[in-house]
């Protein structure tokens, strides 16, 4: 069984939602006080906003996770402007610029967004379509909103990928309250995917559902959980929930295995190929996946890297027919890894 980890005070500064607390209308400061949480607390809680000129989103990575960041360096050293305008958009964990799979989150970085009073966020399932007037269509569908924030110096904007175009149609996605705002939809330049916290460490879990931390780290061939969203489309998973519910427990809503026209994916530490136990949805949650697998036993003391990868598959190989569909790999994650110590 899922336990959320997350906090009110954490969601829609450089985090994506990840709590259940939904459920709860995010009346309580936390979902789990106390243990991990506190842990987790310290380790991610954001400084408050500073002026637009030194408004900064905490992203790790590469050029183009830091793209966001640029465009709201230049955007927000602006004169102040009555219209919506769109700054960015990027999958809801990585914040990698780019529209994630159908069916995970994604997050809107504006300006514009009047009425909006701190974080409003759902308090009902299905998700709903509007928060304070606020809406987002995908190639025309409304997208179910998980909440909405104004940070200040510019809004945020979390939703669920409905269902819709390819990101090479041209299409757009709208950003409305009475004015609107459209920015074209564009494949991510990297495959963003597992939570992590500021310092790169993926969200994960040990068995009992404690937090992995260095201070707390994993063991060679333990099972943990990590959390993930981006991880594959929801069209290729079984017993799936509709847009903007949550994922049932009862069936599992795991993903489907590979075919020989696609590679499920799975995930490596260290670039070696982890023993997968689950891998779909996490039960009571929306867009948000859960991976179970099991640390190699090999794995060194240190910092493992945790990655997504999917393989090439080649149709037809020798005909003129014949194609490949590139494998892939996923922005990585860092794993705390110490085995325990030998007994006299």
């Amino acid at each position: 069984m899922f336990r959320c980890l997350m906090t009110r005070g954490l969601m829609l500064r450089a985090l994506p939602i990840l709590c259940a607390g939904l459920r709860a209308q995010f009346r309580d400061l936390s979902c789990m006080e106390g243990g991990p949480l506190s842990t987790l607390r310290r380790l991610l809680r954001p400084s408050r906003l500073t002026p637009p000129s030194q408004v900064r989103l905490e992203l790790r990575g590469g050029p183009q996770r830091a793209l966001p960041c640029l465009i709201l360096a230049i955007v927000l050293s602006c004169c102040a402007s009555a219209q919506v305008r769109i700054l960015a958009i990027t999958d809801g964990a990585t914040f990698t610029p780019g529209v994630p799979n159908y069916g995970s989150l994604a997050t809107v970085f504006c300006t514009g967004l009047t009425g909006i009073h701190g974080v409003q966020s759902a308090t009902q399932y299905p998700l709903p379509n509007q928060i304070a007037g606020v809406s987002v269509r995908f190639v025309g569908n409304l997208a179910p909103l998980l909440a909405v924030a104004d940070l200040g110096s510019y809004q945020q904007v979390n939703f669920q990928v409905p269902a819709g175009g390819s990101p090479n149609m041209g299409v757009d996605i709208v950003v409305s309250q009475g004015a609107t705002a459209a920015w074209p939809v564009q494949a991510q330049a990297a495959w963003g995917v597992f939570f992590t916290d500021s310092m790169g460490y993926a969200i994960s879990q040990h068995v009992d559902y404690s937090l992995v931390t260095p201070s707390h780290p994993a063991k060679p061939g333990e099972v943990l959980i990590v959390y993930a969203t981006n991880l594959d489309s929801l069209s290729y998973t079984l017993n799936a929930p509709p847009i903007g519910s949550p994922a049932p427990a009862d069936p599992l809503p795991s993903l489907m295995p590979s075919s020989d026209l696609r590679s499920a994916p799975f995930v490596t530490v260290n670039g070696s190929e982890s023993e997968m136990l689950y891998s779909g949805l996490a039960p009571g949650l929306v867009g948000v996946f859960q991976v179970n697998f099991r640390l190699p036993s090999a794995t060194p003391d240190g910092d493992a890297l945790l990655n997504a990868v999917t393989k090439t598959l080649c149709i037809n190989p020798g005909l003129p027919s014949g194609f490949c569909i590139d494998g892939k790999t996923s922005l990585g994650a860092k794993i705390p890894v110490k085995a325990a110590p030998a007994p006299y």
